[in-house]
């Protein structure tokens, strides 16, 4: 489902494009989006040049089914983008969830690691205390065998 993308222009200063997924009730002041990006302007003082890019508007609200709620007070100004503007949002919005597709599976590989080290850590603990009773380990010097009766 095609989903209406609007540029708004808030009080805070911030430029944002996003997908509307649902428009304000009467009597409300809050929108829903997704894919909120925040334009940046950079102009360059050597050559007079201007470049405009694309950051996630909320930093890890970035995903499909990531949505933020607006408050429509904020906004001073909205209108329709521009088809170019439009093309490279989508470009944007294609590559910062692919990024954060990625980002969330490697945080998952590396917790799925980490509670294996820590599984592995627990029953190497657990078989030491087994075989050894009772008997608390220290860290050894040379002349120590390390344990304390």
């Amino acid at each position: 489902m095609e989903y209406e993308i609007v540029q708004m222009k808030l009080t805070s200063g911030n430029e944002v494009v996003c997908q509307v997924l649902e428009w304000p009730e009467k009597g409300s002041n809050q929108m829903i989006a997704r894919n909120a990006l925040a334009i940046v302007n950079i102009e360059f003082d050597e050559s007079n040049d201007r470049m405009y890019m694309f950051v996630p508007w909320l930093h890890f609200a970035e995903g499909e089914k990531d949505y933020v709620m607006i408050n429509t007070d904020h906004i001073m100004a909205s209108s329709k983008p521009t088809d170019y503007l439009i093309d490279q949002y989508k470009i944007a919005v294609y590559e910062t969830n692919s990024y954060s597709k990625k980002r969330v599976e490697e945080h998952a590989k590396r917790k799925e690691e980490g509670l294996k080290k820590l599984e592995r850590a627990i029953k190497n603990k657990l078989e030491d205390e087994d075989v050894n009773g009772n008997v608390v380990r220290f860290p050894a010097s040379d002349n120590d065998s390390g344990t304390v009766h």
